[in-house]
């Protein structure tokens, strides 16, 4: 079986969003991977297990990773909920990624929902219509009660 992959509409809105966040002047430090031997930070991959930043969503649209909109917008929440378990919070980069972390919540709000009412209101619409083929079937089955005859099988009786 083919695994499903992003639409081009969506493969679109996430190359949008991620630019986005890429030209915030605060996006700096979650544009790359964590440089943890640089930084000397040896306890990094104990606490943070699955490192994520935005060069490796980047590579992994460009890689067809993705075989859905929801798979990229967890791990674009990653990156923002890695740095808050590492740092300490209200650290200057703890702050920096709750800064990102609303910044892209509002961006998809902003870019999907949209999307979200389209397909509420598409389903509210089948919806409405089977209720209205129930009420009509109703309806004609009432009519022919309240004019005498019942269908009954292949056969109509006439109430007496």
């Amino acid at each position: 079986m083919q695994k499903e992959k992003l639409s081009k509409e969506d493969s679109q809105k996430i190359k949008h969003l991620i630019e986005t966040l890429e030209q915030d002047q605060k996006s700096f430090i979650f544009l790359e991977p964590v440089d943890v031997e640089g930084l000397g930070l040896t306890d990094y991959l104990e606490i943070v297990k699955n490192p994520m930043d935005i060069s490796t969503i980047k590579k992994k649209i460009k890689l067809n990773h993705y075989n859905s909109l929801q798979e990229v917008l967890l791990d674009l929440q990653l990156i923002w909920s890695n740095c808050k378990l590492y740092n300490q919070e209200g650290s200057e980069i703890y702050l920096l990624a709750v800064y990102m972390e609303k910044l892209n919540k509002k961006l998809i709000d902003k870019m999907f929902k949209d999307k979200e009412k389209t397909e509420k209101t598409e389903k509210t619409e089948k919806t409405e219509k089977r209720r209205n083929k129930v009420e009509e079937q109703q309806n004609f089955e009432q009519s022919l009660i309240g004019s005498g005859s019942v269908a009954v099988g292949k056969e109509s009786k006439e109430k007496m």
